[in-house]
């Protein structure tokens, strides 16, 4: 009955130096302990996590009231673990320092091959599979130029990114997470702008439009 905290690896890992390089990450920010949060540091939390789900390790994140690319924001943790951990431990980083360096992630990797294999998903799959078990993953870093940081997108162009014709609002709501009076200022804004239309359903509530689609 007490407080627990689980950390979930990722379960589409290619390469099998990225999996231990994870779990020594995930192990090693846990027992660095040396995030302070509050309620500020939380909502630069929520507006990160979309920030870095767009743009991978292109994106530029929100970091203690400052704007900093998530690269730079890493290379110091992986730093600070390195040096207070890897002897405990007997591990150091393989991959993900140079993943880092070069703002590639595997999504760049799966997204390449999917490209050159015509967007056909089944082959897709097929490579991929393939690509685990070789370890294609090395060498396409290896191979790769630097990626050059992306400018943020703001939330209000996510809202719209994500929403079609009579939606939910629980649905745009949900992806942000934000508090709720500053979620319908956005959605509001977006109305007056004309990006969005909203209207009223006795069945299944608030319904939202992207009158751009």
């Amino acid at each position: 009955m007490r407080p627990t905290i689980e950390i979930r690896i990722g379960d589409a890992v290619l390469y099998k130096d990225l999996i231990t390089d994870y779990i020594f990450f995930c192990l090693g920010a846990f027992l660095l302990n040396d995030e302070k949060i509050n309620e500020k540091r939380f909502k630069e939390y929520l507006i990160n996590r979309l920030r870095v789900a767009k743009q991978g390790l292109q994106a530029k994140i929100l970091w203690c009231g400052k704007e900093k690319g998530i690269d730079e924001v890493l290379m110091e943790k992986f730093d600070k673990i390195e040096r207070k951990l890897s002897k405990r431990f007997n591990y150091k980083f393989k991959i993900i320092p140079e993943m880092t360096r070069k703002r590639i992630t595997q999504a760049d990797f799966a997204s390449e091959i999917f490209k050159k294999l015509g967007r056909d998903i089944l082959n897709y799959m097929l490579k991929i599979e393939k690509a685990f078990f070789e370890n294609e993953f090395r060498e396409y870093l290896k191979n790769s130029k630097k990626l050059e940081s992306l400018k943020p997108p703001a939330l209000e162009e996510v809202i719209v990114e994500f929403t079609k014709k009579d939606i939910s609002m629980w649905y745009p709501a949900q992806l942000l997470r934000l508090p709720l009076e500053e979620f319908e200022r956005i959605i509001k804004n977006l109305e007056r702008k004309r990006k969005i239309k909203i209207r009223k359903d006795l069945r299944y509530g608030i319904l939202i439009s992207n009158l751009s689609k």
